[in-house]
């Protein structure tokens, strides 16, 4: 169908006579309808395929923030997720600007400095709540060798 009205704009055609003007027109409009409506059609279809993944990756994020404290590995998270490898890494640093250990690291680090704030608490209690290693682990992170 486009391709027909694309055919009746050609120079040798004969609605390109002078006074057809309104019809070139006419046709100009539509195809460019249609394009957009193709176009609308394809980012949809994108649009749900992102959304899929961003539920994905929510979960994930969901998964981290809960149990920020154990071990976490990549895979963990992938197959939590029931996505591929390269699938979840691409998506997971798509929309969070970075990679899910690079996230974790962070997100450790955050709930450290908070719980460093109570005076209450010891920087050993904070290692082990927040998923560090050790109380070296804590500190090379929290000075940014790590």
């Amino acid at each position: 169908m486009l391709q027909d009205d694309l055919d009746l704009l050609r120079d040798d055609h004969p609605f390109n006579k002078p006074g057809n003007e309104a019809f070139r027109l006419h046709l100009l409009w539509k195809i460019l309808y249609t394009c957009s409506i193709l176009l609308s059609r394809q980012t949809a279809d994108d649009t749900k395929k992102r959304a899929k993944y961003e539920q994905q990756i929510l979960d994930a994020l969901e998964y981290i923030h809960r149990n920020y404290a154990s071990p976490i590995s990549t895979e963990d998270l992938y197959k939590r997720v029931f996505l591929s490898r390269s699938t979840f890494l691409r998506s997971f640093h798509t929309m969070c600007g970075c990679s899910p250990m690079q996230y974790l690291a962070q997100y450790r680090k955050k709930k450290a400095l908070e719980m460093l704030e109570d005076p209450l608490v010891t920087k050993t209690q904070v290692a082990q709540v927040c998923g560090f290693y050790d109380l070296s682990h804590l500190r090379k992170t929290l000075e940014g060798k790590k």
